[in-house]
């Protein structure tokens, strides 16, 4: 395998919020104006922004012109079209948007949103869910019960997380509809839109934003091929990459990584921190989630160093 030493490095992002405080402070939520700090930072650091393609190209080829960055999104938040496609155009920088397919045609939330919005609605200062008491008198109180609740939740089976958000939003005395608009996630026409632009191109995210590590082989492969054969009629043509739900190490398996490569899937994306530098990862290339805290500029000005070795 040839060693690729200056990095390919894929930042992830989810959506857009006006207010931290409005989002509890939630990892999947940045602002517009941390954005745009992030991609003069990537600039600054001399990263140059390349689509996915090119990417996975300059690895294959083992060559490059200096350090690589690409930028994608995850879950189809609409904000994303709305808060970051002007800056991306203006600056003539192409992005992936991955897409949980059932959710978008369905117009339903992801599960954590949901969660999330259960806590930020409740009225009540203190309840108690899966044996813990957890407070709501403050904004941190609730930020803490959002991502508490999330870390549960993650370890189980789609079905039986239904079944508890519909306990929590009982417990919390909210019903179990959401509609801020800073949650919600694009349409399909939306998505349509943004292709047209040529901003964006789209990837597979599976159908439900189910964990696949949580399912059966069966279940796996129904995510897989209903978001494949969704994106691929919204591109109008093939579809390149999957990114695994969550996608943290333990979230998906061999077989969902033997499932990707017979139906054609050029690479998938996890959400494992890290450098690509060749294309040993293909099938789990790494990317680093930034949230409203995370500092682009910081880690990506020390490249030099932390790759230094391989």
């Amino acid at each position: 395998m040839i060693s690729f030493r200056d990095p390919w490095v894929i930042l992830c992002y989810h959506g857009f919020t006006s207010s931290q405080r409005e989002t509890l402070d939630d990892f999947c939520f940045v602002s517009r104006e941390k954005f745009e700090r992030d991609l003069d930072d990537v600039a600054s650091a001399g990263f140059r922004f390349v689509d996915l393609k090119s990417g996975i190209q300059n690895l294959a080829l083992g060559c490059s012109t200096g350090p690589l960055l690409s930028l994608t999104f995850d879950d189809g938040f609409a904000s994303v079209f709305d808060v970051a496609g002007p800056l991306l155009q203006k600056r003539s920088i192409r992005a992936t948007c991955f897409l949980p397919s059932q959710l978008l045609e369905q117009g339903r939330k992801p599960w954590f949103v949901e969660v999330l919005s259960a806590v930020k609605r409740s009225a009540k200062s203190e309840f108690t869910f899966f044996g813990r008491e957890f407070s709501l008198q403050s904004d941190t109180d609730r930020s803490v019960a959002n991502r508490m609740i999330q870390s549960y939740l993650k370890l189980l089976h789609p079905l039986a997380i239904h079944l508890l958000i519909d306990d929590l939003c009982s417990e919390l005395a909210v019903s179990r509809s959401c509609n801020s608009p800073e949650l919600r996630l694009a349409s399909r026409s939306e998505c349509e839109l943004a292709a047209s632009t040529k901003v964006f191109e789209f990837g597979a995210h599976s159908a439900s934003h189910a964990i696949h590590s949580q399912l059966s082989m069966a279940e796996v492969s129904k995510e897989i091929d209903e978001s494949l054969a969704w994106t691929k009629e919204l591109q109008r043509g093939e579809n390149l990459f999957y990114a695994y739900p969550n996608g943290r190490s333990g979230d998906f398996t061999s077989f969902c990584i033997s499932s990707l490569k017979n139906r054609g899937v050029v690479a998938a994306l996890s959400t494992i921190p890290g450098w690509n530098l060749s294309l040993r990862h293909r099938f789990a290339l790494r990317r680093f989630c930034v949230g409203p805290r995370t500092d682009v500029r910081k880690f990506l000005s020390g490249w030099r160093w932390r790759i230094k070795g391989f």
